[in-house]
């Protein structure tokens, strides 16, 4: 493998379609098993063990995809292994090399979209090659890592303290309060939000102290008032989330999105509400579902286990981690399992439950206990 190799930010869509092709989800590609899939993936390194409650084969496929991204040129050893040309000896007919065709063709639909394409050399072996184009897009990265200024274990533990999911709220001096109010209904949902007017101590460098936010932040909002233009650090502020790619928002409140930030997602809210609809956004991100998680666990009585549980049909994928941490809290916090967003026992008021999104998600045969206590397989 060429060490010189870029590694590649995928998102949550172009994983998922890699997903489905490891799987064989899609036409023209050999089925894989659940069976199948583990020996594959354990061929790249893991140790699993195909048992009687295995998650759904698409999960886990996403599960292990997420974790060789986070291992260095894990996504190239991957593509790698899909294209093996020993998977496709060809038979008579010549449908392997069909099939390794159509892969090909379609891992470059996907790659196309981040600068790179894949190449086959003159063994048949895959390598992921970067686009000329990306060059500068490279460049300009390390620029932006060298203007990150130094940020240490005790700056993010004063800047965002325990929870697992950091906010960077955009805001003026204006509606500060409101950006607090807004911080602190975020808390609940397991995020920590960094409001700098609020945030800021005053024996600390303000400036420093904001970039140190701005380059550790999970994601970043910009409340749109209609001052929002007029300041001389929100846009700044806008440029580096941007550079950055974090998950990023846009509530209009009297201003419509403008420039790098008309290609934010947007909403339009007023704000007594908008701490559930970011929430509802952020929740399709597997760093915020493990926030969302531990608040969960330490949720303190019905009512917010009921609001906790209005976030439940927004969750398209749990990791087999977090589908266990999830029953845990509901088995193990009476609070969650009385709630009746969560025990379902009210459903024409408060939703199905949560065994209800287990199966939806996971396709497996969730229940209740007879005593309604615990969720069981």
């Amino acid at each position: 493998m060429n060490e010189n190799m870029t590694d590649i930010k995928l998102d949550e869509k172009a994983i998922k379609l890699i997903a489905d092709l490891i799987c064989g989800d899609i036409k023209g590609v050999r089925y894989r098993r659940g069976h199948d899939l583990v020996l594959f993936f354990n061929s790249l390194g893991f140790k699993d063990e195909y048992r009687k409650y295995f998650p759904s084969r698409c999960n886990y496929a996403i599960e292990k995809i997420n974790e060789l991204i986070n291992q260095h040129k894990g996504i190239h050893k991957l593509i790698e292994k899909i294209l093996d040309p020993l998977l496709f000896i060809s038979d008579i007919d010549g449908d392997c090399d069909k099939e390794k065709k159509y892969i090909l063709n379609y891992l470059n639909k996907i790659f196309k979209i981040y600068k790179h394409s894949i190449k086959l050399d003159e063994r048949g072996y895959a390598q992921i090659i970067q686009n000329k184009l990306q060059q500068n897009v490279i460049d300009t990265d390390k620029n932006l890592t060298s203007l990150r200024p130094n940020i240490s274990h005790e700056d993010i533990k004063r800047i965002w303290g325990n929870l697992k999911f950091k906010i960077f709220i955009s805001h003026t001096n204006k509606n500060k309060e409101k950006a607090s109010n807004l911080k602190n209904k975020l808390e609940i949902y397991g995020i920590s939000s960094f409001v700098a007017h609020a945030d800021i101590k005053v024996n600390q460098i303000w400036q420093d102290e904001i970039e140190r936010a701005l380059f550790s932040m999970d994601a970043f909002i910009a409340l749109l008032t209609e001052d929002f233009h007029k300041s001389e650090w929100t846009d700044q502020e806008i440029g580096i989330a941007y550079a950055r790619d974090v998950p990023r928002i846009a509530v209009r409140l009297g201003k419509d999105p403008y420039g790098f930030i008309g290609k934010f997602q947007a909403l339009s809210n007023d704000w007594d509400s908008i701490h559930f609809d970011i929430v509802k956004l952020l929740i399709k991100h597997s760093r915020m579902i493990d926030a969302y998680l531990q608040a969960i666990e330490n949720c303190p009585d019905f009512d917010t286990g009921n609001n906790f549980a209005k976030l439940l049909p927004d969750i398209d994928r749990l990791t087999t981690s977090q589908i266990w941490q999830l029953i845990n809290a509901f088995n193990d916090n009476l609070q969650v399992r009385e709630s009746f967003g969560f025990n379902g026992k009210k459903s024409s008021l408060y939703g199905e439950g949560l065994v209800h999104h287990l199966q939806r998600i996971t396709s497996e045969n969730y229940r209740l206990s007879k005593n309604g206590k615990s969720i069981i397989l």
